[in-house]
């Protein structure tokens, strides 16, 4: 996972990549109308659940390629990144070295 990377917009367009974010906003969108605004929480389900860690590297994906999602998508993201655990990894993924090239 490349959590520190930045590649606005590059493969977003191709055909199963955006078949692939719209099925993953409709996902979000759904879970946050459905659950998580009637429960009064940011998350999918209104408070953190493990559904909300399996999707946090799918938020860092969106935000390494800049992906334009709904509204409601890009708050969800908002706060699964500004998360008090999610930036003290953040933190000490800035802090740790880089990682080794791979050998192959």
């Amino acid at each position: 996972m490349a959590l520190l990377e930045r590649h606005p917009g590059v493969g977003i367009d191709q055909p199963g990549a955006a078949a692939d974010i719209k099925r993953v906003d409709r996902i979000w969108c759904d879970a946050r109308e459905r659950w998580g605004e009637k429960a009064g929480g940011p998350y999918l389900f209104g408070h953190f659940t493990i559904a909300d860690a399996m999707y946090a590297p799918v938020v860092t994906r969106f935000r390494t390629y800049a992906v334009h999602l709904d509204s409601m998508c890009l708050n969800y993201m908002e706060a699964i990144l500004n998360d008090p655990d999610f930036v003290a990894w953040e933190t000490q993924a800035e802090l740790d070295p880089p990682p080794e090239p791979y050998p192959g």
